[in-house]
């Protein structure tokens, strides 16, 4: 067999082969590009080796039309090999038990690659004869047409889904079509919903990552043809969460506001225009159980809201977890969080106001907090020990700041902490970072110049065993006469991190020479080690011997 392949596959090669040329156009029209460099194997495994996406699909739809008489076979075989797929095997050789079932179950499909798709990702996770043999005699695949055209193979789908990932996926029909998200704004909006709940040892962003993995892994999610790292729902899915969640979950779109309800708990609204009047907003007043209201943006980065809205409207919403004005152009905010006492989740990411209410101290429930580009903004609230559930706080961006407020110390649930900034005479609050075991991801100091040895001893950045990502930053000022060489050197000595750490960045280190620690053979996962400005530091040799 060429290449490994059975007969059936290379039957199936030759017959993409003769569809190449209108294929390689529509492909071509497709991703907008003049050139796309695409060989005949990968071809191949783009038709049904690898899994079908929203562009595959519509590109494949097309060929149906032009190339009706060869259509059948390519269909068929596309959606049959999903079986195989499940059993990840390239044929039946040694599955001979699963053969007529899964035959019998393609046909279920009705040649549809989608609903294959789903079929094949739902039957990797029963590996029983029997439980094939429930999907395929299930009554769904004889439920009438759906208006909206929903195929039965995706409701199946969602009906052998597990009750937690059930609730996960159909919230997740706030989102518009075609809407692309991160693994992480999606985990941290479960989180506050009360989603994540598990008696297993796995909590919190642990356990949201595997939720979501799986939804991945059955096709509910699929990456972004744009952006890797981003996400899409596809557009039946799409169709199957709204169906499910009815009037619970709504979404305000173009001035349309369908399905909004006193009944609804979870909105989201498309900020497509610049300047957002209270009428938009009028539906929102009859939902007085509302736990959810998000802004998403859609190809801007900012956007005007009433200030009735903010004033008025918002302080009413008491039942509210996930409180989103990301990109909204304000500038002073009201003293509103007294009313807000279920709040679990805050973005302000991108808003202009200079300080935070002091009432925001008194959301105890509070478990993320963004504050992505607020470049105004100069201060925490000095109250900050009172956010005793805090998971999440991300000021990656706010350059603003000047010193993180004494408290810290009582923020023991803190996971991610994008920055600590350490103002001129609070040296001392960096031993506050000793209480926080459980730092994970991407770790940033600052202000490393108004600290001595002996506070960073004290701050045990050796025992953050779950920072992975590490950033030291002293002042820019590399000539201020206040800072001293050894006082630095003694710093970074007292800097050394865990030792699986994977990244490194030094910058504006003022010292002579560099810590033996960076270039220790036991730091064997350090896989990139950057340093700037570190212009009196002439030792780089001890660098070239760093493993990474």
């Amino acid at each position: 067999m060429a290449l490994g392949f059975s007969s059936v596959e290379v039957d199936h090669l030759a017959l993409v082969s003769s569809l190449l040329v209108p294929l390689l156009s529509l492909i071509r029209k497709a991703t907008k590009l003049s050139i796309f460099p695409f060989s005949l194997p990968l071809l191949f495994y783009f038709i049904f080796l690898k899994p079908l996406t929203a562009i595959s699909l519509s590109m494949l739809s097309i060929v149906e039309a032009s190339h009706h008489r060869q259509w059948p076979y390519l269909k068929s075989t596309c959606t049959a090999t999903q079986p195989l797929h499940a059993l990840k095997a390239r044929n039946f050789d040694g599955h001979l038990q699963f053969k007529e079932i899964g035959e019998n179950i393609v046909k279920r499909c009705n040649g549809l690659p989608l609903a294959a798709k789903a079929i094949g990702s739902l039957l990797r996770t029963v590996q029983d004869h029997s439980e094939w043999e429930k999907v395929y005699e299930s009554e769904i695949w004889d439920l009438p047409e759906d208006p909206c055209g929903l195929i039965p193979a995706l409701r199946l789908s969602y009906h052998y889904l597990p009750p937690h990932l059930k609730r996960c996926f159909a919230y997740c029909s706030i989102f518009p079509k075609d809407y692309e998200f991160e693994e992480e704004e999606i985990i941290l909006l479960w989180r506050a919903e009360g989603f994540l709940q598990s008696k297993a040892k796995i909590q919190g962003k642990g356990l949201g990552n595997q939720y979501f993995q799986d939804l991945v892994s059955r096709s509910f999610f699929q990456r972004s043809g744009k952006d890797k790292s981003r996400f899409v729902m596809h557009d039946l899915m799409n169709d199957l969460a709204q169906s499910i969640t009815g009037e619970i979950c709504c979404r305000l779109e173009d001035d349309k506001q369908s399905k909004f309800s006193h009944r609804s708990l979870h909105s989201s609204y498309v900020t497509d225009d610049l300047y957002h009047s209270v009428k938009k907003f009028e539906a929102f007043y009859q939902m007085t159980s509302l736990h959810t209201f998000l802004p998403l943006l859609h190809g801007k980065c900012r956007f005007y809201l009433t200030n009735v809205v903010v004033e008025d409207l918002l302080p009413r919403l008491s039942c509210l977890r996930v409180l989103s004005l990301r990109g909204c152009e304000i500038f002073d905010l009201p003293d509103f969080f007294e009313n807000l006492k279920h709040l679990r989740y805050l973005n302000f990411s991108s808003t202009q106001g200079n300080c935070l209410p002091d009432s925001l101290c008194t959301l105890y429930h509070l478990e993320t907090l963004i504050l992505r580009n607020c470049s105004k903004l100069k201060n925490l609230p000095s109250k900050i020990e009172n956010l005793v559930n805090l998971h999440f706080l991300d000021i990656s961006g706010a350059d603003s700041i000047e010193r993180m407020p004494s408290g810290f110390d009582q923020l023991t649930k803190l996971q991610t902490l994008s920055n600590f900034v350490i103002g001129e005479g609070d040296g001392h609050l960096i031993r506050e970072l000793k209480n926080l075991s459980n730092l994970r991801g991407n770790f940033c100091l600052s202000g490393l110049e108004n600290v001595n040895g002996q506070d960073v001893r004290e701050a045990k950045l050796n025992g953050k065993l779950g920072i992975d990502g590490l950033e030291l930053q002293w002042g820019a000022d590399l000539e201020n006469s206040t800072r001293k060489k050894e006082v630095e050197e003694r710093v970074l000595d007292f800097l050394r991190p865990q030792k699986k750490l994977e990244q490194l960045i030094i910058e504006n280190y003022g010292g002579v020479k560099f810590s033996s620690w960076i270039a220790d053979s036991s730091f064997k996962n350090l896989s990139s080690l950057k340093h700037r400005n570190c212009k009196t530091a002439n030792h780089y040799h001890q660098l070239e011997g760093c493993h990474c």
